[in-house]
């Protein structure tokens, strides 16, 4: 999540330019680097959805509306009495729904899918998954670049994310040999196709950096590869940490915070001020620091949210149980 927010920051600084087109250089190669090392990041959240499987329950249902709802309301509320900001109340209601939200109708789908494609998954042979994998991809790559076919979207859909959510899963299933390698030989191949893909940005721009075929896109074969390759890497540490999965139960509120309806343009214009406030190499810096103090910042506020829907889903449940 903390790649989410600085991936947003650095969209916000401006479009990216080619070699051929750049005035800045090594920042702008710098911007690159940083865009494609960070794009794998919702690839990344998937796969984890992927590799330990979603459950999907009533009570997750709910909880992912309560968090939708908590937010919507509570965002709104204080744009409206401390900014005064002017919106529509039809527009807190659908972001209550998720709406505004590319990511939150594309993973409900997914969740509510879970139950059929673990079924698959749990029955299928290492082969039959395998081929099915293989010929996702290669139908993503033929109908979803080449093709132009808006059910990809640059895997801004559900569709899209149902080929790596299969790909996690055979993953941990079927573990093969690049499953095996060190986590530094696994951060070493992700590092390489972050430079392959700056690479390709940075020397070849054009229709590269934008529309249906640019490098950056969330389903291009080398953005793929990377996030295979930083997603396996964290299945070779072994670490404990309460601190760990006490940031982590919260890193939902950072997306849903910073994306929201209101935030989002704020959020783009702060850090489109920061990097004209300072040359572009310090400006990286503090985009940075900016990146993880709302990061706690989110973090310590989603705590509030956890307080309240434990007594929350009691209430549910005695309802339910009527």
């Amino acid at each position: 999540m903390v790649m989410v927010l600085a991936l947003h920051a650095n969209g916000a600084a401006g479009p990216f330019v080619p070699r051929c087109e750049a005035t800045g250089g090594s920042v702008e190669f710098i911007r690159l680097f940083l865009e494609s090392a960070c794009v794998i990041s919702v690839n990344a959240f998937i796969m984890i959805s992927g590799w330990f499987g979603i459950r999907a329950s009533f009570k997750g249902l709910a909880s992912l509306f309560f968090q939708l709802c908590f937010y919507s309301l509570c965002i709104a509320l204080v744009y409206k009495v401390f900014i005064g900001t002017p919106f529509s109340w039809k527009d807190v209601a659908l972001s209550c729904l998720g709406i505004p939200y590319w990511f939150i109708p594309a993973y409900l789908i997914l969740y509510l899918l879970s139950p059929f494609l673990n079924a698959f998954m749990d029955k299928a042979g290492q082969k039959e998954l395998l081929i099915s994998v293989v010929a996702f991809f290669i139908a993503e790559l033929v109908y979803g670049r080449f093709g132009d076919q808006g059910h990809f979207h640059a895997v801004y859909s559900a569709l899209s994310f149902i080929g790596l959510y299969l790909t996690a899963g055979y993953l941990r299933r079927h573990p093969c040999r690049i499953s095996t390698l060190p986590a530094w030989g696994l951060f070493l191949l992700y590092g390489l196709c972050t430079l392959v893909a700056t690479g390709i940005g940075y020397f070849i721009g054009g229709a590269m950096l934008g529309g249906n075929h640019s490098v950056l896109d969330y389903n291009h074969p080398v953005m793929v590869l990377s996030s295979v390759f930083f997603f396996l890497a964290f299945t070779r540490l072994d670490f404990q940490s309460k601190t760990v999965n006490w940031m982590a139960a919260s890193a939902f509120a950072i997306y849903l915070i910073h994306m929201n309806f209101l935030v989002k343009q704020d959020y783009r214009a702060l850090m489109g001020n920061l990097y004209q406030a300072f040359s572009p190499a310090a400006a990286l810096w503090v985009m940075l620091g900016a990146v993880l103090l709302i990061a706690l910042a989110c973090i310590l506020v989603d705590k509030l949210r956890i307080f309240l829907w434990k007594p929350a889903w009691k209430l549910v449940e005695r309802w339910t149980s009527r």
